[in-house]
């Protein structure tokens, strides 16, 4: 960010761009990326799969009290 403040008054609207695709990269680091490969996809999957299945048992736990 301190790299791309002094293009904040000459290039107005390339500083914007930039804290743009900055915005972007931060909220959600995928996004930029072009592609994964299988294993990652499949490492994604697995993961959210997995914290599926334990949210759902905490909650059920925390219903039965």
């Amino acid at each position: 960010m301190s790299t791309i403040q002094k293009f904040k008054i000459s290039q107005r609207p390339f500083y914007g761009q930039l804290q743009g695709k900055i915005a972007l990269i931060i909220a959600q680091p995928r996004w930029e990326q072009w592609s994964l490969t299988n294993q990652e996809l499949q490492n994604i999957v697995e993961f959210h799969e997995n914290f599926g299945r334990i949210s759902t048992l905490a909650g059920s736990a925390l219903l039965r009290g």
